[in-house]
């Protein structure tokens, strides 16, 4: 491929990416702060490389060095990074935590988090509700899987509950007192 032929398919692809990013930002509605910030970066990106393919085009045949002269190929390596820093950060960002818990008194299949006694887990599962009753001093590890999306929780799946454990998770639900001081032990 020539170099002008580059410099202009790199022009063109820089162009829509910019034009995608600036149309994802104005029409994102369900969020703001890192979702649309995102966007508008990808709009950046989209108007950084149409620069470079401008820059190319106006080389001169036969001056300038490797990106200069292969600006298409360069756009390529940039939308790999590119690509692979945003799917670091966004995609498949999980953990696994595990907190210690107490059965409330009272309450049949209600866990209150040791270090944050004002928030608890409903366990909704059945089996599992009965194994929690079931439970001699009423103390028990559970470990959540903690999944993020842009930075922020956005999923939280019960996984095991002491000797009981779950690839798919436990229905349960989570919840504070009204009053709750401090921030959620999740946070």
């Amino acid at each position: 491929m020539s170099a002008r032929f580059q410099a202009i398919a790199t022009i063109a692809v820089g162009a829509l990416l910019a034009a995608l990013g600036v149309w994802w930002a104005a029409t994102i509605a369900c969020c703001s702060g890192l979702p649309r910030a995102t966007a508008w970066g990808f709009a950046a990106l989209g108007l950084a490389i149409a620069g470079l393919g401008a820059w190319s085009l106006r080389a001169r045949p036969g001056s300038g060095g490797f990106v200069r002269r292969h600006s298409l190929w360069a756009t390529i390596v940039i939308l790999a990074v590119a690509t692979a820093l945003l799917a670091h950060s966004v995609i498949g960002l999980s953990e696994e935590r595990t907190f210690a818990m107490t059965r409330q008194e009272g309450a049949q299949a209600v866990l209150r988090f040791d270090d944050h006694p004002d928030y608890f887990l409903r366990v909704d599962d059945p089996a599992l509700a009965a194994y929690v009753r079931g439970l001699g001093d009423g103390r028990v590890e559970a470990t959540f899987e903690l999944a993020y999306s842009f930075g922020s929780l956005r999923a939280m799946r019960l996984v095991r509950l002491g000797d009981r454990a779950s690839p798919a998770g436990f229905a349960a639900t989570t919840g504070a007192r009204a009053g709750a001081a401090g921030p959620a032990p999740w946070k």
